[in-house]
């Protein structure tokens, strides 16, 4: 019989196809200091006589691939997708700041062609600069080094190197500083990481001069350089110096994913005895295993529309792995400065459990007065939002009759998601309040979140638990 016509249809497996990471890092601090005193002009650092690179990087299965002929169109940009500044993997500022400036963003876009799938994919990422105009008595922690641990060629592994810098409007400070260091974990708790610390084989510490930008090895790694610099127990400080043990080396086995960590520097030249602490993160994409978030509903909750799915996809290399059973699913909240505060308690989301109108008459600071009954235990978290929603604040429950709510001091992890004690007596005046969760623990890699857990904008971070 002959062929009449043949058609096709082509089918593409978009399972073959490897997640992407992208992202850029910078040589240097991505925060500029701007101090003057009377005609003196001071940059901390100068960007003009040591200048910044930023590099893109593109990781695809564990590889960054930015550089080879999968990738192309690659542009650097002010806007997003605005007119191109420059065509490679880096790109090099070599201007400081503006007086008048505040920040500015970099954006860099390309083009990766899976070359199993053919699959053309377009990878975005993005890298605020910000400057800090000073006083002539400003005082702050400026961190700086290589915040991304990837994956090494060679059987050594690959480490992070931080350093803290205590600047003042005359520069950076080399005198009397000695340093404490901490792993901060999901729930918030801070860890200080010394000689005897749990996991110290995953740390170590140096000393970086100033202007150079701080290097490490997994040789630099393990409890003989704490002692060395004398953190050698809990609650010491590193032994002082100029600038002092400046500089914390981070393995990869102390990151799964990203890390957050602390820093305090105690100037013991500073007549105030003063404490200075600053915050960073890590991130490791080495590890064979990575976790992505995807969202059923967007990035939005628009118009009191009231949910969104949270689902939690876990890697190991290319694939996602076959099965979640046994895995559970920590869940953690932040607000939109970054600050680690709770969900809504929801017995069906999105209704929650229970919501209850605070009075407009005045309330003590310690306690809230309801419009009508409802019962909380003592222990219990609430959250407060006042009437026109510009005021948010966390508290634990001590006692609840009727229509009054006490609160008291906050325990276990409650104590984690900043509450408070007191309030403004007529602070959440007909506002609401609800019962609230510091935390969510599942079973499965899915959660709810609702219009009532996010207030304008909010960061939720998840730790999957192998079984």
């Amino acid at each position: 019989m002959p062929i009449i016509s043949t058609g096709q249809f082509t089918i593409v497996d978009q399972n073959d196809a490897k997640p992407i990471m992208a992202f850029i890092s910078a040589n240097g601090s991505l925060q500029q200091a701007y101090s003057k005193d009377n005609a003196s002009e001071l940059f901390t650092p100068n960007w003009v006589s040591t200048p910044l690179t930023l590099t893109a990087a593109v990781y695809v299965g564990g590889v960054n691939v930015v550089a080879g002929t999968t990738v192309t169109n690659r542009k650097w940009s002010l806007t997003f997708d605005g007119t191109s500044i420059g065509s490679t993997s880096t790109f090099t500022r070599n201007t400081n700041f503006a007086a008048t400036d505040v920040s500015q963003t970099y954006f860099f876009t390309c083009t990766y062609t899976d070359p199993v799938t053919n699959i053309p994919s377009r990878v975005d990422t993005q890298i605020t600069l910000s400057i800090v105009k000073t006083g002539t008595n400003a005082v702050y922690v400026l961190t700086s080094g290589v915040d991304v641990i990837v994956q090494s060629d060679t059987a050594t592994k690959n480490v992070a190197a931080v350093k803290a810098e205590l600047v003042r409007s005359s520069g950076a400070d080399t005198s009397g500083l000695q340093y404490k260091w901490y792993s901060v974990s999901s729930a918030g708790v801070a860890t200080h990481l010394h000689a005897s610390v749990a996991g110290v084989a995953n740390y170590g510490l140096k000393t970086t001069a100033i202007g150079v930008a701080p290097t490490g090895t997994s040789a630099n790694l393990g409890a003989s350089t704490f002692t060395a610099a004398g953190a050698t127990a809990n609650d010491v400080y590193t032994t002082v110096g100029s600038p002092g043990f400046n500089t914390l080396i981070i393995g990869e086995g102390a990151v799964n994913g990203f890390q957050l960590f602390k820093v305090e520097v105690y100037d013991s030249a500073d007549n105030a005895a003063a404490v200075y602490t600053s915050f960073f993160t890590i991130n490791d994409i080495s590890d064979p295993y990575a976790v992505t978030i995807l969202s059923s509903n967007g990035d939005r909750l628009l118009n009191g529309l009231g949910s969104t799915t949270l689902t939690a996809k876990v890697y190991n290399g290319s694939s996602e792995i076959s099965s979640y059973t046994g895995w559970t699913f920590d869940w953690y909240f932040r607000n939109s400065v970054g600050t680690r505060v709770g969900f809504v308690a929801s017995a069906t989301p999105p209704t929650p459990d229970i919501t209850a109108v605070i009075s407009a008459s005045t309330n003590s600071t310690t306690s809230v007065l309801l419009n009508a009954a409802a019962t909380f235990a003592a222990g219990d978290l609430v959250k407060m939002v006042s009437a026109d929603g510009a005021i948010v604040k966390f508290a634990q429950v001590a006692a609840s009759t009727g229509t009054t709510v006490t609160f008291q001091a906050a325990t276990g992890d409650n104590a984690l998601v900043n509450p408070v004690t007191t309030i403004g007596a007529t602070e959440f005046a007909s506002g609401t309040l609800y019962k609230a969760i510091s935390k969510r623990t599942t079973t499965t890699n899915t959660l709810t979140v609702t219009q009532f857990d996010v207030d304008g904008k909010a960061t939720i971070q998840v730790d999957a638990n192998r079984p």
